[in-house]
């Protein structure tokens, strides 16, 4: 039953915003795709409301310029110190889909 809603209202993808400072950080890994935000902004497949309210991405704050759009646990293979301050920013311009940032902190220890 969980994994049914799952399938129907988890995204297939991941969407990270990012800042040049992480966008400079990054390598370019099969599946992933940049895009700059305002490209982003008028795309038709970001519009879907399944995604929008995923993400909840109209409340990101502007000073992300690019969006990463990952395969599902695309995040996992970053090293960690890069892991952290992507997810880290995500919490700090208001990305949805975002636990706390003890979350992540906890299963390192």
């Amino acid at each position: 039953m969980i994994s049914e809603w799952i399938k129907s209202f988890m995204p297939a993808h991941d969407l990270y915003f990012i800042d040049e400072r992480l966008l400079s950080r990054l390598d370019h890994s099969p599946g992933m795709l940049l895009i700059p935000r305002e490209e982003f902004s008028q795309h038709p497949t970001y519009r879907d409301i399944s995604v929008a309210n995923s993400y909840t991405y109209w409340t990101v704050d502007p000073v992300a310029t690019h969006v990463v759009h990952a395969p599902s646990g695309w995040i996992a293979s970053l090293p960690d110190a890069l892991r952290s301050d992507v997810l880290t920013f995500q919490a700090t311009v208001g990305r949805g889909l975002v636990f706390r940032l003890t979350d992540d902190e906890s299963r390192r220890e």
